[in-house]
């Protein structure tokens, strides 16, 4: 009993400190915005892109996503 409570006690210790990641996407469009675009991809798959914009002023986007590696195009 005392090494199933161990485990149990050390599995919940790393599921509560597992965290998603986040990335803040900063951007200002030129004099077409309607034009410009940005995606993220996990190995092929798209996992986010940006809204449409239809401004050329200064845009911020937060984008949560689980840890790994992300390719920004």
């Amino acid at each position: 009993m005392k090494y199933i409570t161990t485990l149990l006690l050390s599995i919940i210790s790393l599921i509560s400190f597992s965290q998603d990641s986040w990335v803040n996407v900063e951007f200002q469009p030129d004099q077409y915005p309607d034009e410009t675009s940005w995606e993220i991809y996990q190995d092929s798959t798209l996992v986010a892109s940006s809204p449409i914009y239809d401004t050329p002023l200064y845009q911020e986007t937060i984008v949560y996503l689980p840890a790994g590696e992300y390719s920004f195009v």
